[in-house]
């Protein structure tokens, strides 16, 4: 019976204390029993050599099986027995049960040793468990848990640890194989410290040359992973197999890692399908490039697929045109995953198709669109003003809006399949600024500032038509465009990404922080996103990037599929039954139930009654 109290009130314990290796207990023959939870034997700890400290948990309980133990009258001491019997000491209070959980704070060297601090218990604002200061020893040494009682029964539990402390080392590395205009590339060397305290240190590259500065410890080899920081370069993802070295105790890394870097480059394959089938389709198809605002016709087979290799590490977009069909472009963003492959489904529809072109002064407006009811409306070509509405049904009459901010809208009723040329007239309310032989256009609601000779753009869109000789200097968030007998358009919209779009002439786009300005030419748009990661919902158009929602322009979703569509319909039955069920319960707990409650109390009391 005795032993399998024991048995219990360890089982009990090693449910309450849940931190920590297998528990120890120390039956010697005294009256007292501690049990030692955490640390465990032979477990090693480490400090750095700058100040740092590190809490160890020191947590057990004190057991009596033959007397009644109160735990107010027993006193816990916990002491730190280095190999020249140097000890440090610090009282463990108990808890009713008879539990102790303390955090030592191990000091490191930069702190008096042995530590001359009173061992005062204080408390911990995270887990408001006592801790204490214990000085840090650099060798093995024990860990000596001590109780004793009022009555003079005694109990002591140990355990044999390892401490260790640390300085930096170098670690030279030299990574081959990096174009020459490389910039901001990092390596990195990473290591766990005995398993459970991983450590990452990082440097710069530069004319393929770093390094690292490391922990080394004095009594335990570290096992270092070293790594170039995948990086793309102009388009081009590099990064390098990771290469695994040893820092030895006590010793140096002096011998250079070398570390090889592989350029990457995108793929994306796919198919275009009719949705709610899976039949091929071929279609006219524009890929564009989200990041610089390249973009690209692909080819595709006959049974639809297509496949585009060699591509910049960027987002892209990804917009079918055939006549008949709705399409929702496709994004895809090889900055997560290198390869990409992807179903495009496209709506089929009617076979109207209308088209047209949106000027200003002879010029095409950044920012047009057009509507018809009851369809996805479009997005003017930024570059061109052309613009295109697929899958129209032309057997009843349509009527065409044409709108641009800052401009009177064109309603157009009766439309054929050619519109032609709409040309947009100001509105009253829009700013037109002359500076020198440019003209700044300014909508209303956007939000226009003037320093000096540079025009801010804080938010909404602007536009500029430039003549010769025209220097125009316009900032959006952290670029600066210089143009000179230019037009070009520029948005900074919320949860759009910042954009320019040139149609006529060149823009010298540069960054403030520095850096060497590019030139944006007529028929480019380009992202002003600062390498900052933000919502892009740019839809591709012909040759250029349209807005999704930034302005007036709606999302619309596809058509679900025939899986999907049979999905649904099995959802709604079961919905319907579950509400059938529902209903029959309802019936019968708030109807059927009480009436039979009263009918059969009724005629219980009527035979009652007659008897």
């Amino acid at each position: 019976m005795k032993h399998w109290k024991q048995c219990a009130v360890i089982l009990i314990l090693g449910l309450l204390v849940t931190s920590g290796p297998v528990y120890a207990q120390d039956f010697s023959g005294e009256e007292l029993t501690v049990i030692l939870a955490s640390p465990g034997e032979g477990e090693t700890f480490y400090t750095a050599k700058s100040g740092f400290r590190i809490s160890v948990p020191i947590i057990g309980q004190v057991i009596s099986y033959n007397r009644p133990l109160h735990p107010e009258t027993v006193e816990v001491t916990v002491e730190l027995v280095e190999a020249d019997g140097t000890r440090s000491l610090v009282a463990a209070p108990l808890d009713d049960s008879g539990r102790f959980w303390i955090w030592a704070s191990l000091l490191s060297t930069g702190l008096p040793y042995p530590s001359m601090d009173t061992h005062d218990e204080e408390v911990c604002g995270e887990c408001h468990r006592p801790w204490a200061d214990i000085a840090m020893p650099i060798d093995v040494t024990e860990v000596v848990v001590s109780a004793r009682a009022a009555d003079g029964r005694t109990g002591q539990a140990t355990r044999r640890l390892q401490f260790d402390r640390g300085e930096y080392r170098e670690m030279p590395v030299v990574v081959e194989g990096l174009p020459e205009d490389s910039q901001n590339v990092l390596v990195r060397a990473n290591t766990i410290l005995y398993e459970w305290r991983p450590r990452m240190f990082y440097a710069a590259v530069a004319d393929g040359q770093a390094t690292l500065s490391v922990e080394g410890l004095f009594h335990t080899d570290l096992n270092y992973t070293v790594s170039m920081v995948p990086q793309v370069i102009n388009g081009t993802e590099y990064s390098t197999e990771p290469v695994t070295t040893v820092v030895p105790a006590g010793g140096r890394a002096d011998q250079p890692i070398m570390l090889m870097a592989h350029p990457t480059r995108g793929e994306i394959t796919g198919r275009l399908v009719e949705a709610g089938t899976n039949h091929g389709l071929q279609a006219d198809v524009l890929l564009v490039n989200l990041t610089g605002g390249e973009s690209q016709a692909i080819e595709v087979g006959e049974d639809g697929t297509f496949d585009i290799s060699d591509l910049d590490i960027a987002r892209y977009a990804l917009q079918a045109q055939a006549d008949g069909f709705f399409h929702l472009p496709y994004t895809v963003n090889l900055a997560e995953d290198r390869s990409a492959d992807i179903r495009v489904h496209l709506i089929p529809g009617p076979s109207g198709r209308v088209e047209g072109t949106v000027m200003a002064g002879g010029r095409p407006l950044p920012f047009a669109e057009a509507q018809i009811a009851g369809y996805p409306p479009s997005q003017a070509d930024p570059l061109t003003g052309h613009f295109v509405i697929n899958a129209v049904d032309l057997e009843e009459p349509v009527t065409l809006d044409v709108l641009a901010a800052g401009y009177y809208s064109v309603r157009i009723p009766d439309v054929g399949t050619d519109v032609g040329l709409v040309e947009l007239t100001p509105l009253g309310d829009t700013q037109i600024t002359q500076i020198g032989q440019a003209q700044l256009f300014q909508p209303a609601a956007s939000v226009v500032r003037h320093e000096g000779n540079t025009v801010i753009l804080d938010r909404g869109v602007a536009w500029v038509t430039g003549a010769s000789g025209a220097d125009v200097r316009l900032q959006v968030g952290q670029y600066l465009l210089q143009s000179s007998d230019a037009d070009y358009g520029v948005e900074s919209l919320p949860g759009a990404l910042p954009r320019l779009y040139v149609s006529r002439g060149e823009v010298q786009v540069q960054l403030l922080s520095g850096g060497a300005p590019r030139q944006v030419a007529a028929g480019q748009t380009l992202a002003l996103d600062n390498d900052t990661q933000r919502p892009v919902d740019m839809l591709p158009g012909e040759g250029a990037i349209l807005r999704g929602n930034a302005g007036s322009v709606s999302i619309f979703r596809l058509a679900p599929t025939a899986d999907e569509q049979r999905d649904a319909a099995a959802k709604q039955t079961v919905t319907v039954i579950a509400q059938g069920f529902m209903l029959l319960a309802y019936l019968i707990t708030l109807v059927i139930l009480p009436l039979a409650v009263i009918v059969i109390g009724g005629t219980y009391l009527a035979r009652r009654l007659r008897s």
